[in-house]
């Protein structure tokens, strides 16, 4: 043993030896520096390929309806048509085109139409598929089941926040006397009776804070998230955001408000004199931190009120497209151009969860199955069936 000491000291020891330490670390820290490199070319390429020119007008066109496929236009009856199109609660489902068997899980368990009875009509909202074939079948699909809508634009994820306001656009276009857009996706359990239930207090309240005169007609709720920093350093991070693209982001908000303080008849000061309001809200550029994220709603559930939706697409136009939807939406545009404050809904479960079975248990612990509002499966969305037979409150 004493030999072996010896030995490694003198190994260690050696000028040889410590030369090739040292080129190994180098080279190390050189692969290091190049995947780095290539990585966030790599992100920013996938980003700058799936939004452009970032305009909002070019890539949401939110005047005009870009829908190839309208699952409205396929039901039988008028009175089925009118209450759909008229229903208290509109959610909308981001899914894929190729997503179809999660669609049916969601139609068999808290998706299926008896729940129109209280208000609330579900769709399902997919972008423009690859293949001919593909569209054959979500054009089955659609006169099949009447709750599909494909719209004309190519699905990325780094496309998430052009999916988010073509949702909005589709309520506002399709949807008009309804009071609230639920925006969820595919692999969320929501209990739709408990979810119209708080819509409906959320919504008497809303009405009377107006009679008074004491709030606006504006609405965010779900999970939110304040004092989040752009992951601007890391581009290994599924959230990397390049800090061009973020500064971008923030200067032209910056403008946007500063501007809306020195003309009267801008696009913001517009949003805000709509008839439905009675107290205008005011932004303080200071108040606006390059250095964290606005707070915002968590992406994979949230609801808005009619009169959001409204706002968020009237000034969008004025803001470049921001890759991640739920920081664009509900924070840049909600919060630091409307000034909307949010609410933070009870019993949602929107986190992301590597093992969503173990996750829902510990959830039900502190939380009644029949009490939950959403749960976000993260993509295990074998759990719906049980979960949907615990929730059943009827």
């Amino acid at each position: 043993m004493r030999k072996f000491r010896t030995m490694v000291r003198l190994l260690f020891c050696n000028s040889q030896f410590r030369t090739v330490q040292k080129f190994i670390l180098i080279f190390v820290v050189v692969i290091l520096f190049f995947m780095y490199i290539q990585e966030r070319h790599s992100k920013e390429a996938l980003i700058d390929l799936a939004l452009g020119s970032k305009n909002v007008e070019d890539l949401v066109k939110p005047y005009n309806d870009t829908l190839i496929l309208n699952g409205l236009k396929f039901l039988g009856t008028t009175a089925g048509k009118e209450q759909r199109k008229n229903a208290f609660v509109v959610i909308v489902v981001t899914s894929l085109p190729g997503s179809e068997q999660r669609r049916s899980i969601i139609r068999e368990t808290w998706g299926n139409k008896a729940f129109e009875q209280y208000g609330a009509t579900v769709v399902f909202f997919v972008g423009r598929p690859q293949s001919l074939e593909t569209l054959a079948k979500l054009h089955e699909e659609v006169r099949r089941y009447q709750d599909l809508i494909v719209d004309d634009f190519t699905e990325s994820y780094y496309a998430l926040a052009i999916k988010t306001l073509r949702v909005m656009k589709y309520f506002q276009l399709h949807h008009p006397k309804s009071k609230f857009l639920v925006k969820t996706d595919d692999d969320v359990f929501v209990n739709v009776q408990n979810l119209v239930h708080y819509s409906y207090s959320v919504n008497k309240e809303m009405e009377s804070r107006l009679r008074n005169q004491t709030s606006t007609s504006y609405f965010i709720g779900g999970v939110i998230h304040s004092g989040r920093e752009p992951h601007t350093w890391n581009p290994f991070s599924k959230w990397y955001a390049p800090s061009e693209v973020w500064n971008n982001v923030y200067d032209k908000v910056v403008d946007v408000v500063e501007s809306s303080k020195t003309s009267e008849t801008s696009e913001l000061q517009l949003v805000h004199q709509s008839k439905l309001e009675t107290k205008t809200v005011t932004v303080n550029t200071k108040s606006i931190d390059k250095t964290q994220y606005p707070p915002y709603a968590e992406g994979n559930f949230y609801i808005l009120s009619d009169e959001t939706v409204t706002a968020i697409l009237k000034v969008s136009v004025n803001v470049p497209l921001y890759h991640l939807e739920d920081v664009y939406v509900t924070g840049v545009l909600a919060t630091w151009v409307l000034g909307i404050e949010k609410e933070n809904i009870p019993f949602i479960s929107s986190s992301s969860n590597i093992f969503p079975r173990f996750s829902y248990a510990w959830f039900k612990l502190f939380t009644s199955p029949k009490d939950i509002i959403a749960f976000h499966c993260d993509n295990y969305v074998e759990l719906m069936p049980s979960m949907y037979l615990e929730s059943r409150i009827v």
